[in-house]
């Protein structure tokens, strides 16, 4: 069911009206069937009328989500709920980056099988961060607003919905990691606004407070960070100016608050994904390489020995892409830049990559989740290159017969 609270928009008038009548569909065997409900629309000052609203929603198609969304998170939360944040949303016909970024706030409940608009967040922004803390709360931090990069923190807590403002970081930052850390607290590190930055701090959830840590070697964004067994945080790759890719690699010691360089990885990539494999190593995948293309290459970092070594070549090459860890150790990869709907599987005890089912349609900039019973959860992202629409459609990969599945019926595009 598709529904606003009165906390969810500020509101000057308040609509009830009745949602269109479900759709039927393959995913009606996986997903409950959604049955018409109320939707109570709360206006904002500032947007479109409570009656457009409303028509855009009884056009939406259930288990969609509630807008297209680009440059978005999402995070799964302890209930098994699934909440996505920010990001850029609708747009004009012609694609493109006609809207700035959003605050809306979407939940996505796998017993309904359909979404929920929330509370929005307090302040717009795209390219964020949002990590889950151990009280099962969410932190969001920087990203680029509507007129700059907020140095706000904001902690949504699932059980009332509400946004709470923490203090301020020492620096805006977009395109950062955000790392919890062994100890409960959140590394975040580098990104860029008018410039790169090198600045790291570190978030104490117990205290409310940030405090300045080391910072990184080199100035850079669109890098990744994987937090390793023992504790220490693995920083691969990114981008700064005047330099499309990276090779260099640095760990962070909680301990100590400070960084150090290990050895380059073969390829310089930014974009890329990291994901820690069972056995303690690092996978990397994919990303830009110092032509600026999307690149084919995988390798995996050893923290024991400190070397880097191939993991074998991708079917396709691929940027801002996900890859997720299965339950078996395994990591499905999903989309990337271009026109193709191929996924691929990594097979960390052969070191062999296979093709597997095909997407519904090409994405990239989406977000990748897995949910409690080890499915994939797909959202969003533009239709093929970044010049293409913002999609709000949802696919959900079922590990045990390897398909996909649309949740919700696709539109149909006479």
């Amino acid at each position: 069911m598709v529904r606003f609270s009165l906390r969810a928009l500020p509101a000057i008038l308040v609509i009830l009206a009745v949602a269109a009548a479900a759709c039927g569909g393959d995913a009606a065997q996986d997903f409950p069937s959604v049955e018409p409900t109320a939707i109570i629309i709360a206006q904002a000052f500032g947007s479109k009328s409570a009656e457009d609203e409303q028509a855009r929603l009884d056009a939406r198609l259930p288990g969609r989500l509630t807008e297209p969304r680009v440059y978005h998170t999402a995070n799964l939360l302890n209930d098994g709920r699934v909440l996505v944040t920010g990001g850029r949303g609708r747009q004009g016909s012609g694609g493109g980056y006609t809207t700035p970024p959003g605050e809306t706030v979407e939940i996505f409940d796998p017993e309904t099988g359909d979404w929920t608009v929330s509370t929005p967040m307090l302040s717009a922004r795209e390219n964020h961060r949002a990590v889950l803390l151990r009280d099962g709360t969410v932190l969001v931090t920087g990203g680029l607003g509507i007129v700059s990069y907020p140095i706000s923190t904001l902690i949504f807590d699932p059980t009332t919905e509400e946004w709470i403002e923490k203090p301020a970081m020492n620096s805006g930052r977009s395109s950062h990691t955000a790392t919890v850390l062994d100890d409960g607290r959140v590394l975040v590190a580098g990104g860029k606004i008018a410039f790169y930055l090198e600045t790291a701090e570190i978030f104490d959830p117990a205290t409310d407070t940030w405090g300045e840590t080391g910072p990184l070697s080199t100035k850079k964004a669109w890098h990744r960070a994987t937090l390793l067994p023992d504790g220490r945080v693995l920083v691969t790759g990114g981008k700064r100016a005047g330099l499309q890719a990276m090779a260099e690699v640095e760990i962070f010691e909680p301990a100590a608050g400070n960084w150090s360089q290990l050895a380059q990885m073969s390829t310089a990539r930014s974009a890329h994904t990291a994901n820690l494999l069972p056995d303690g190593r690092v996978l990397v995948v994919g990303g830009f390489g110092v032509d600026k293309d999307p690149i084919d290459s995988a390798e995996v970092f050893d923290p024991v020995a400190g070397t880097w070594s191939s993991a074998g070549t991708l079917q396709k090459a691929r940027a801002y892409h996900t890859a997720t860890s299965l339950p078996d150790g395994k990591v499905l990869v999903v989309g990337g830049l271009g026109e193709f709907t191929m996924t691929e599987v990594y097979d960390p005890n052969t070191g062999a990559w296979s093709v597997a089912a095909e997407l519904s349609q090409a994405r990239n900039e989406h977000t990748a989740q897995r949910l409690e019973d080890g499915s994939v959860m797909i959202t969003g992202g533009f239709e093929g290159g970044q010049d293409g629409r913002r999609s709000d459609s949802v696919e959900l990969y079922d590990i045990a017969s390897g398909t996909w599945i649309t949740v919700g019926p696709s539109p149909v595009v006479e």
